[in-house]
């Protein structure tokens, strides 16, 4: 027999106010002797779960008055039922009250120096808090700190990113602030995007000295710059575009370690997306003229579709005494073959080997996936088996792509040969191999083929992909293959077993 639920609030009360219970209806649940923060005798009898969730709730009233602590011993099994309950008189745990907010226990709170709270930080200021922030900034008089102080504000990395987006849209120097905000939380670590939106404030105000500052400090700390520090480049005038080029690479070329290598190369990478090549030549003469700088040039005119502007710049690399690698010939591969213009990506290949770069892994598959898609299949496979001869192992998107056009133009059997012709060549890539094979099988509906292609796979002693596997079984459920279904499951659990004990 359980006890009602008056009996569980009064048990409650009388172990938070340390009365005994007096109801002759309800003094046979409990134990007669209650005493505050002692240990009955023997745990009450089992409750089931929404009882003892309301017994929990009940006596957590006491707890956070701090008449109660309340430990519940781990629940044995995920039964509904609770196997015990003991009271321990000791916790390290506090609770603290706060208006407005569901009471829990309090937990330590890293994200605000401000204050201390279990308030969760939101990762999205409310327009109008967002508004004050930024006209305190905007301000900037002596009490600027002292007036942030006073707002009370929990401060978080994705609260401060959408305050330096803010004042960058205003035209306000972030700089204060997030001194600010380094200063207020102790220890703070301004991440990578903080980074970047600070550097972009700063350019946006043509504070370049501030800037110069800015990346001797993150230099020393090994940060590396992208794209997003040179964004107020896109809203610059034509006019103007070049003076704050000239300006910001100057600043690149004054700072010493990651950030001057790193900044170059994102600087043009930003300039070639706004199609603007000749201020990327531009900052190369200024900085320093490498083979990593020319690609990017060369993958933005490949993007764009101008080959004859691609290759001057690769004649240019050599002009300029660097030496093209293979990343700068992918780059017009991969774009050739794209467009279907085979017999110059074929001479371009030729040329490469002649001037000593030697193909990558990437290379091979950039002709593999044109090959396939140009339905060459055999073509596609003497360069597969021409890298299988240098001892180079498939990327296993590669081997995908053969299982996939072979599968989808309705030559499964010569799908099923490749993978199991690859098992002997390539062993690593069996796995991934099997595993797709049996993800075709069975999106196209064909479900006994793939259960027999997954005990064949265990079989050999591969492991299949999991998800597959339960989604075969299934499947052969529903079609009414439970033989099947059973079969593989012993099987796979007998597999699981030796790999646990192998």
């Amino acid at each position: 027999m359980h006890p009602p639920r008056a009996a569980i609030s009064l048990l409650c009360r009388s172990y938070i106010l340390d009365t005994p219970i007096c109801n002759p209806s309800l003094s046979s649940f409990f134990p007669q002797s209650f005493h505050l923060n002692s240990v009955p005798p023997s745990p009450p009898k089992e409750l089931f779960r929404h009882d003892r969730l309301l017994f929990t709730s009940i006596c957590g009233h006491g707890v956070r008055c701090g008449h109660l602590q309340l430990r519940l011993l781990p629940i044995d099994s995920l039964s509904s039922k609770v196997n015990a309950l003991r009271f321990s008189g000791a916790s390290s745990q506090t609770f603290r009250r706060e208006p407005g907010m569901r009471r829990y226990p309090a937990r330590p709170n890293f994200m605000s120096p401000l204050r201390s709270s279990s308030v969760a930080c939101d990762t999205v200021p409310k327009p109008e808090k967002l508004k004050g922030i930024v006209e305190v900034v905007s301000r900037a008089g002596v009490d600027m700190e002292l007036n942030l102080n006073e707002m009370n504000l929990t401060l978080c990395t994705s609260t401060v990113n959408h305050v330096l987006r803010a004042l960058s849209d205003h035209g306000i120097l972030a700089l204060r602030f997030l001194q600010w905000v380094s200063s207020s939380r102790p220890g703070f670590n301004p991440s990578s995007e903080v980074c970047n939106l600070i550097l972009d404030n700063l350019g946006r105000l043509g504070e370049y000295n501030a800037m110069y500052s800015m990346l001797t400090e993150l230099s020393l700390k090994g940060h590396c710059l992208t794209e997003k520090s040179f964004a107020f480049l896109k809203i610059c005038s034509n006019s103007s575009i070049k003076d704050s080029v000239r300006r910001v690479t100057e600043v690149l070329i004054s700072v010493r370690g990651s950030c001057r290598g790193s900044g170059i190369f994102s600087l043009i990478k930003v300039l070639c997306s706004l199609n603007s090549f000749e201020l990327a030549l531009y900052v190369m003469e200024l900085a320093i003229r490498k083979t990593s700088y020319y690609n990017v040039l060369i993958a933005a005119k490949c993007g764009n579709g101008d080959f004859i502007e691609a290759l001057d710049f690769l004649a240019e690399i050599k002009d300029h005494g660097c030496v093209p690698n293979t990343k700068s010939y992918n780059y017009l591969l991969g774009s050739l073959f794209k467009n279907n213009r085979i017999a110059e990506a074929c001479m371009l290949l030729q040329k490469a080997e002649e001037a000593g770069c030697i193909p990558d892994l990437i290379t091979y598959e950039v002709i593999v996936v044109h090959a396939c898609k140009a339905n060459l299949m055999n073509n596609a496979i003497e360069v597969l088996n021409h890298m299988l001869s240098k001892g180079l192992k498939p990327r296993l998107t590669t081997h995908a792509e053969f299982i996939k056009r072979y599968f989808l133009s309705g030559q499964v059997e010569n799908a099923y040969n490749y993978v199991t012709e690859m098992s002997v060549k390539d062993a690593c890539s069996t796995n991934m191999n099997y595993s797709l094979l049996v993800g075709l099988f069975q999106k196209s509906g064909r479900m006994v083929e793939a259960g027999r292609i997954l005990y064949e796979m265990m079989e050999k002693g591969y492991k299949p992909n999991f998800p597959v596997f339960i989604k075969v079984l299934k499947a052969l459920h529903n079609i009414g293959r439970g033989d099947l279904s059973s079969e593989l499951k012993s099987m796979f659990s007998i597999f699981s077993r030796k790999i646990d004990a192998g």
